[in-house]
């Protein structure tokens, strides 16, 4: 968010749909300078988790003792 009056620069918090606080002026005229990429780090966190269970269990498959029929 950009004050039309002054050129001011807030984060936009879309969770609570509210200016947030002043940021810094970005070096281009018109754009803000990107804020910290939580939603990407979360979501690279989670799918690196995900892959790591799915080579357990894969690994648990392959290298488990079969029954021996009687």
């Amino acid at each position: 968010m950009v004050c039309l009056e002054c050129g001011k620069q807030f984060e936009y918090l879309v969770s609570e749909m509210r200016i947030g606080k002043p940021i810094a002026h970005s070096p281009v005229p018109g754009a803000a300078l990107p804020v910290e990429d939580k939603p990407r780090r979360r979501t690279l966190r989670i799918a690196l988790k995900a892959l790591v269970a799915g080579a357990v269990m894969l690994g648990a498959l392959f290298t488990g003792r079969r029954k021996k029929g009687n």
